[in-house]
């Protein structure tokens, strides 16, 4: 298989996941974008019909920036979450948006994954919380390592000493079955991804 034919299977797996990419040159002006990455960025755009040729949305492209600055400044000592954006008016949704400098593939210089949640926060905390018996503490707790703060950071957000901070992630990632920041990234997002579009959910009642 070559190059060409990996890519065309990786793009399309991508929009199967409801993920969407988008290929930028350094000053994030979009050169190419996959269907799901159109739909998702018109919620930040008024006119859609002309995506490519244009600078990402200031709202995306400050998140694709930050990532690259946080993955370059993290790089090889632990996932870097996807940022969070929320569109203006966007009642209640979601997208979240990754970044990477690629080699090789001029002009495009950067790679923009994003995609919408299906699950906003308060769904989504609902549908953990039978499930792994979690309490209003562990939700904060959860939401802001969702978000990408570190112990120290969670504690001086919920005012609270580094120790505790430390002794109630472990009992949230224990509750979860999770080893690290990363595992506990992983299942929020199989969580809040719900099913794919276009199937139909399965109604569970009692």
């Amino acid at each position: 298989m070559d190059e060409t034919a990996l890519s065309l299977l990786c793009m399309r797996v991508l929009e199967h996941m409801s993920i969407g990419v988008i290929a930028c040159n350094d000053a994030l002006v979009v050169l190419g974008a996959t269907g799901t990455a159109r739909a998702v960025l018109s919620h930040f755009a008024h006119d859609d019909s002309q995506v490519i040729g244009r600078t990402l949305p200031p709202p995306v492209a400050e998140a694709a920036r930050a990532y690259l600055e946080q993955a370059f400044s993290e790089c090889g000592r632990r996932r870097v979450p996807s940022i969070r954006v929320e569109p203006e008016g966007g009642g209640g949704r979601a997208v979240y948006v990754a970044s990477k400098r690629i080699d090789g593939l001029e002009p495009a210089t950067v790679a923009v994954r994003i995609h919408e949640e299906r699950l906003d926060d308060a769904a989504l905390f609902e549908a953990l919380r039978d499930k792994f018996d979690l309490t209003a503490r562990d939700r904060r707790v959860m939401m802001l390592l969702r978000q990408g703060h570190d112990n120290a950071s969670v504690a001086r957000s919920l005012g609270l000493t580094l120790g505790t901070t430390k002794v109630y992630v472990h009992e949230l990632f224990t509750k979860m079955g999770v080893h690290s920041r990363g595992e506990l990234l992983g299942v929020l997002d199989r969580v809040r991804k719900g099913p794919a579009r276009g199937g139909r959910q399965r109604e569970t009642r009692g």
